[in-house]
């Protein structure tokens, strides 16, 4: 197998939320066999990092806002 000639594994559950931004002092899965051995993987695969959307909108209302006030300036030069 090559993950294991190359020493690589899969990351956790743990990890993956970690990554995904969970806080896992408050978080955790039901038992595997309550919902299955990779349930846990489906149900973050189906998530988005908080952090990172903050981010993505802050950027696009930044990029709006700049963009509304461009097009006001050039509205108020062309009166």
């Amino acid at each position: 197998d090559s993950m294991r000639r190359l020493q690589l594994r899969y990351f956790t559950e743990t990890e993956v939320g970690r990554l995904m931004g969970f806080p896992m002092d408050r978080f955790s899965f039901p038992p595997a066999d309550t919902l299955g051995s990779r349930a846990g993987y489906r149900l973050l695969g189906n998530s988005l990092n908080v952090r990172v959307v903050a981010a993505l909108l802050e950027h696009l209302f930044r990029a709006a806002e700049t963009e509304g006030s461009t097009e006001a300036e050039a509205e108020e030069r062309a009166e």
